[in-house]
């Protein structure tokens, strides 16, 4: 995530999805605030993806600058899965 070059941060986002551990968690909220459009989308599903209610609050902070409106829509999708796994 840390790299300068976008499609080492894209394959970071995919290992990271992958992984359940709480620095993995950091890195991801972290993609949702990448200089690149699809980054940020799937780190959001990522997040979701995981199904860890601790990371609703990024992405609702997120949510509220976000301009992308695929981005945004992936944010969404991301906090309704969360919410769904609540019940």
């Amino acid at each position: 995530m840390y790299s300068p070059d976008a499609g080492r941060r894209l394959a970071a986002v995919r290992g990271l999805s992958l992984r359940k551990d709480a620095r993995s968690l950091e890195a991801l909220q972290k993609g949702l605030h990448d200089q690149e459009e699809e980054i940020r989308r799937r780190s959001a599903m990522a997040l979701a993806a995981r199904g860890e209610a601790s990371a609703a609050p990024a992405l609702e902070e997120c949510l509220k600058t976000e301009e992308s409106e695929q981005v945004k829509n992936a944010i969404l999708a991301a906090l309704m899965k969360l919410r769904q796994g609540q019940d």
